[in-house]
């Protein structure tokens, strides 16, 4: 089951911070894949990832591999995969319907 990190609204709102372990703390394996969606995106509306390096003082967005746009959900692709260590949430824009923010990984589909 997905962890929920916004019920669904239509404000926009950051979402709960999700930890995802590093390597050294899984037994030295990689970190584990992570799939964050957005439920209900409509049109231009979108929820940006991003990453906190402080421990959730500050945020910055998280940019897709070598593109200059930020990684987002949007009506047309509502999932952002990653494999990354760190403390991430989604930055959900205004929506016209409500939108949720989720979170799972392979341990927890």
């Amino acid at each position: 089951m997905a962890h929920e990190l916004l019920a669904a609204t239509t404000g926009a709102s950051a979402s709960s911070a999700f930890r995802v372990r590093s390597g050294a703390e899984n037994a030295g394996g990689a970190p584990p894949p992570v799939t964050f969606s957005c439920s209900g995106l409509a049109g231009v509306e979108y929820g940006t990832l991003q990453k906190s390096l402080d421990a959730g003082a500050t945020w910055v967005d998280v940019y897709d591999g070598a593109a200059s746009t930020p990684a987002r959900c949007s009506a047309t692709q509502n999932e952002i995969f990653i494999v990354a260590a760190g403390l991430f949430r989604i930055n959900k824009a205004a929506s016209v319907g409500s939108v949720g923010v989720f979170a799972s990984t392979g341990e927890n589909p």
